[in-house]
Parts: C-alpha cells; structure tokens; sequence
C-alpha cells in the first residue's frame, strides 16, 4: 500500500469515529456531572475564577469551555450559587436557565471528540511503529469501533474512571509518546517526567499512568 493510501484510510477511520461521536452528542442531555465540569471550566477561561469545584485539575475542561468563549454566554456575576462557590446549583443555572444547555454541551463536547481522534492516531501510530502496517489497521479498527472511546470520548467528564475520560486521551498520547520514544535513558526520563506531570494537571486518575509504563 503506498503512503497516500495509507494516510488516506487513517484520515477515513477517523472522520468515521468523529462522526459516530457527534451524531452521538447530539441527541444526549447532559450527563449527571457534566454540570460540574463545562461551566467551571467556561468560568476558568473567561473570568480566570477557579471557585467552582477545584476538586479535580482544570485542563480537560479548559480544553473542553474554549469553543464557548466564540459564543453569546450568558452568566449572572450577583447570582448567589455564584457568590457562594456552589458549582452543582451554579452550573445548571448556567446551562438551564441563562442559556440553551444542549447548544453549549455539543460545542463544550467536539474538543474531546477530537481528542479521542488524537487517542485513535497515537494507537495506530504506535502500533504500526512497532508491529507494522497490518498491526496498525487492526489497532485503529479497534480503538475507533470501541464503546468505551466512543462514549467517554463525547463527554465533559474529566472525573471518570480510569483511563476513561476526557483527560484520557491525552494521557494515552503522552504515554505513546514517552514509552516509544528513542534516545538515552536520561532524556527518556525526561519526557516521561514531563508527561506524568501532565497527566496530573488533566486527570484527577492521573495516578493511573503509573499502572501503564512498564
């Protein structure tokens, strides 16, 4: 197969897999603690307050409010869940009664998607690096048809289990990246350094990335 094809059918599978998440997102109301996460991170990047919950690290959801900053958000700044630091009442106040709820949660939604297209490439990447170009279709063909990338991969969720939400990606990258790479030892250890690091700034189960490097 030469290259063109090659990257022709990887660009195919993962249009597939974005496709299959955003008909998804589309039709699904907000999951139980979504409302935690999309509206504190939109107060994060907007106002710099990070009041509501500060339980779980701010990236994914940083990642996840940015497309909301090109939008007409409505937020009340005398509200008293506000004022208070309540994100559960604030944050369904800030979706359901100040603005349309299902609007902001699809573009809060496809920064994630496109995470789990950066999840899917890094497998297919890595496996083919190490296994060859069979190996790296099958890996692909997996990760873009698995329930669980395709479901925690829509969703604002950076408290989910394991390996399993928005910050997950991302950490699977980061471990492609450091465990495959090539060089000395000391550099190696570096970059792994660097990515563990990351990983805590994403993902409350951040920890988990010591159950994966070998």
């Amino acid at each position: 197969m030469t290259a063109r094809l090659t990257w022709a059918a990887v660009a195919l599978a993962l249009v597939f897999q974005a496709a299959l998440a955003i008909v998804s997102e589309r039709h699904k109301s907000a999951v139980f603690d979504e409302i935690i996460h999309l509206p504190p991170g939109y107060a994060i990047v907007k106002m710099g307050d990070h009041r509501m919950n500060p339980l779980h690290p701010p990236l994914a959801r940083i990642i996840a409010a940015w497309p909301l900053l090109f939008m007409d958000v409505h937020v009340e700044p005398d509200d008293l869940a506000w004022r208070t630091a309540r994100p559960w009442e604030w944050g369904k106040r800030f979706l359901y009664r100040w603005n349309d709820g299902d609007r902001l949660l699809f573009w809060g939604r496809l920064p994630i998607v496109a995470l789990a297209m950066v999840l899917a490439f890094a497998v297919f990447a890595w496996a083919r690096r190490f296994w060859g170009l069979p190996a790296g279709f099958l890996a692909l063909f997996l990760c873009v048809l698995n329930p669980d990338v395709l479901a925690h991969g829509q969703g604002v969720l950076p408290g989910g289990q394991p390996g399993l939400g928005p910050g997950a990606p991302s950490i699977h990258v980061d471990l492609t990246c450091a465990i495959s790479f090539q060089g000395t030892r000391i550099q190696f250890l570096k970059l792994l350094s660097s990515e563990v690091g990351s990983c805590f700034s994403r993902e409350a189960a951040g920890y988990s990335i010591f159950l994966w490097v070998p």
